[in-house]
């Protein structure tokens, strides 16, 4: 998907955002200059160049490519903004690091958490140096951040972690104790 993403009010004070392939509900407000509250709410195949609130309907513009007669579809789509909910449970994969070389006490940028039923981290040494990455969360939100685990990944070794069912933070990020070369993704479903 080349799309970039969109951010619409679709009600009064009701905002969206539709980023690479999920549905977003944001806050109508910042606080302490932290966003709080982003959460998805739906996942979707279809590339929306655009979307919109008109006449009390939400409408999305639809860019799809037609397999069978190899002409593409363009037309729009009208409902109401709580039928994103039944587009398909949010799910979604995404990197923090990717081959990076990464320093001692290096942290990662953070990566939306919550909102997503089951987790997995993948951790993977990419050289022959071990690595230890403490899993950092920040709960609520608001700028704190706690330990969540230490892990230790041997060289060009492959780790994963599987998050509890019903675990929830609202950011996590990683800090790597030991420099080393590394991959990290996260998979939600």
């Amino acid at each position: 998907n080349t799309e970039w993403m969109r951010i619409r009010e679709v009600q009064t004070e009701r905002y969206l955002m539709d980023a690479f392939g999920i549905f977003y509900e944001l806050p109508t407000m910042v606080y302490g200059g932290r966003v709080w509250g982003v959460r998805p709410i739906a996942s979707h195949l279809r590339i929306v160049p655009d979307f919109c609130y008109w006449r009390g309907l939400f409408v999305m513009a639809g860019d799809q490519a037609d397999n069978a007669s190899g002409q593409p579809q363009s037309g729009f789509w009208f409902g109401n903004v709580d039928d994103l909910w039944s587009f398909g449970k949010p799910a979604g994969w995404g990197g923090l690091w990717r081959r990076s070389e990464v320093k001692g006490q290096e942290t990662s940028d953070p990566f939306l958490m919550t909102g997503f039923d089951k987790k997995t981290l993948h951790l993977i040494s990419e050289d022959d140096r071990s690595l230890r990455i403490v899993v950092e969360v920040d709960i609520l939100g608001d700028g704190r951040w706690q330990e969540y685990q230490t892990i230790s990944v041997a060289p060009r070794g492959y780790i994963h972690h599987e998050f509890p069912d019903g675990y929830t933070a609202h950011w996590v990020r990683l800090r790597a104790l030991t420099a080393g070369c590394a991959t990290a993704e996260m998979f939600y479903q």
